[in-house]
């Protein structure tokens, strides 16, 4: 192994580009020839407007769910998103940040061809699955209710 982290390697590749297309333009001034075709690179102000636009309305729904949560009046809000940080943490603790991003990118790349080619198959046993995780839900539901029922009448017998 070369010993480079993907951010190294990004920076020195982009380094070298840099200093290829420097010299080129200096040369190319010096022996009247023209410079290197590079187009402008510039952002327009509607893309700025739009990501700024979809950055601000995401911030907002964001803090707004945390304000939520920090005054307890969204439980089910608490549960899914402690949920999901318990399962970056998890995540997070079995691999390191680059290998998870390029974990992530060829997910991104290949499950959707996989789904278009198999898309019945999946479809059945995503069914399957949901049917089966009803099943549980109404299972818990039903033992919840009767503990619930167990500790109110506890309650009732004491009081």
């Amino acid at each position: 192994m070369s010993g480079y982290t993907f951010l190294s390697f990004v920076s020195n590749v982009l380094l070298l580009l840099l200093s290829i297309l420097f010299v080129w333009a200096k040369a190319a001034g010096l022996l009247n020839r023209p410079p290197p075709p590079i187009p402008k690179l510039q952002l327009s102000e509607a893309v700025i407007k739009t990501a700024a636009d979809f950055v601000y309305s995401h911030m907002n729904m964001v803090l707004s769910a945390t304000y939520k949560i920090a005054l307890g009046k969204d439980t089910n809000l608490f549960y899914r998103v402690a949920g999901c940080l318990w399962l970056i943490s998890f995540v997070g603790g079995l691999t390191d940040f680059l290998t998870l991003g390029y974990t992530g990118l060829l997910a991104v790349l290949t499950i959707p061809v996989l789904y278009e080619k198999y898309e019945s198959y999946v479809e059945r046993y995503v069914n399957i699955a949901c049917m089966e995780l009803r099943h549980r839900y109404e299972s818990y539901t039903k033992h919840l209710n009767k503990v619930k029922n167990w500790i109110l009448e506890k309650k009732e017998k004491l009081g």
